[in-house]
């Protein structure tokens, strides 16, 4: 199914699918780009269209889904949030026809402030979601 089906099928505020990065704020665009902008379907601000929402960003990009999270990373406490927020993306997930589309990613502006060695950066992969620093090429 297309990402803008699945969108269409998702959310019931059809003006929540923008085109290209639109949905994306300002000022974490320059947090996220693509190696091919021709091949961008689409974004929508989830915590804008979903009430409750807890996770930032899906974007449409080469007939994926990629699920991106712009939250700073200052300290190793920011896992912990980021791990949160995850679970309710999961959970809200299953109930649309995003359930198979697993790509969940971390962007952080600014500085790190935890090694990528230590556990509470290991239960991060082991939810599945990719930490990306500070910018995110889509490819």
């Amino acid at each position: 199914m297309k990402f803008t089906d699945k969108v269409n099928l998702t959310f019931a505020n059809r003006d929540c699918l923008k085109k290209g990065f639109h949905a994306i704020k300002k000022t974490d665009r320059k947090y996220i780009k693509a190696r091919d902008s021709r091949k961008v379907e689409g974004s929508v601000y989830i915590e804008g269209c979903v009430e409750g929402g807890k996770w930032d960003y899906v974007v449409g990009y080469a007939q994926k889904a990629y699920f991106i999270e712009v939250h700073s990373a200052t300290s190793p406490r920011e896992i912990e949030v980021v791990i949160k927020k995850a679970r309710w993306l999961k959970e809200w997930k299953a109930r649309t026809p995003f359930r198979d589309d697993n790509r969940l990613y971390w962007v952080a502006p600014g500085r790190v402030g935890f090694s990528r060695n230590s556990v509470q950066f290991l239960r991060l992969i082991k939810e599945g979601i990719s930490f990306k620093g500070s910018r995110m090429v889509l490819s």
